[in-house]
């Protein structure tokens, strides 16, 4: 992952971008508020509930892609400590329009967590799209607005530049393998650095 995408894919959470692979599932069985539902307790959810809450909605090969930073959430154990993450920035979450094809939802998600109170930004801006089968959530994917790009890459510079000359074994910690690792514990040490760095403490 390219140093450059380090902040932005940081302080992403849960929205979508449309790759190619999202299509919209051509059945017609469920009604539009049934398909809704799930992800409106997704949502509602994301941030405040525990994983086992969110797990539920989420069918067995359920997955978040995040657009532009080449990341993907998958599986049981990845989905956990993704949610954990959430939890962790005290992320919170609200819808802007909604359209509802098929089993497919397009949505604007506006989010606000810790970390961009730390850094004093305004709400996050995503496009989302969430693909259901069965009114379980199969896939989910997050594509920041350019505003949001902006924003959180102005700030992100700063704050890798400061980390690696102060804190370059948090770096490794935080990207053992060179890419971040979205879990509860990183995400508690990910708002510390920020403290830190703004002289909070």
């Amino acid at each position: 992952m390219r140093n450059g995408h380090f902040f932005i894919f940081l302080l992403l959470m849960v929205g979508a971008g449309c790759p190619g692979r999202f299509l919209t599932n051509s059945r017609q069985g469920l009604t539009r508020p049934a398909v809704l539902a799930g992800v409106e307790r997704f949502v509602d959810g994301w941030g405040v509930k525990g994983r086992r809450y969110l797990l539920k909605l989420f069918d067995d090969g359920g997955f978040v892609e995040v657009n532009g930073v080449d990341v993907v959430v998958q599986g049981t154990d990845g989905l956990r400590d993704f949610f954990d993450y959430g939890n962790a920035i005290k992320s919170k979450v609200r819808m802007g329009w909604v359209r509802v094809v098929a089993e497919t939802v397009f949505c604007v998600l506006i989010e606000q967590n810790e970390l961009l109170d730390i850094i004093g930004a305004g709400p996050a801006v995503y496009d989302g799209v969430f693909v259901l089968k069965d009114r379980r959530i199969s896939a989910i994917s997050i594509n920041p607005d350019i505003a949001t790009r902006l924003q959180l890459t102005c700030h992100g510079l700063s704050f890798l530049n400061w980390v690696r000359a102060n804190q370059p074994e948090e770096l490794k910690r935080l990207m053992p393998d060179g890419k971040f690792k979205f879990t509860g514990d990183n995400g508690r040490r990910l708002v510390e650095l920020l403290r830190k760095w703004r002289g909070w403490n």
